[in-house]
């Protein structure tokens, strides 16, 4: 028997079909680290941000705008789209809008 190795990108696409009720930047960080079996330290250290940090993302403790949300998402091979709807969706549920954004790639 055997295993189909998947991508980041599929694993990510995963991921976002599991929690279709706005996910959070944190929740899709947490996902991608465990997937990849990586300690706090060594996924913050790949993110160019402190152990805290991350901890704080993860927890929601603390927001990701969305260009920090595109620079994440670049940095792991993961869709910026994703990262970044996410990230905006994330900020209007914080400010009690009931609003959602969809993004979509800006034409050439």
């Amino acid at each position: 028997m055997s295993i189909k190795k998947t991508t980041k990108k599929e694993t990510y696409k995963t991921y976002e079909e599991v929690f279709k009720d706005l996910p959070t930047i944190g929740r899709a960080l947490w996902a991608l680290r465990t997937c990849d079996e990586l300690t706090q330290k060594e996924f913050a250290k790949k993110l160019g941000i402190s152990e805290s940090n991350l901890s704080d993302i993860e927890t929601g403790r603390k927001k990701v705008g969305p260009k920090r949300a595109a620079k994440f998402a670049n940095l792991l091979d993961a869709p910026v789209i994703s990262f970044v709807k996410m990230s905006l969706n994330e900020l209007l549920k914080d400010q009690k809008l009931d609003l959602k954004v969809e993004v979509t790639q800006k034409a050439s």
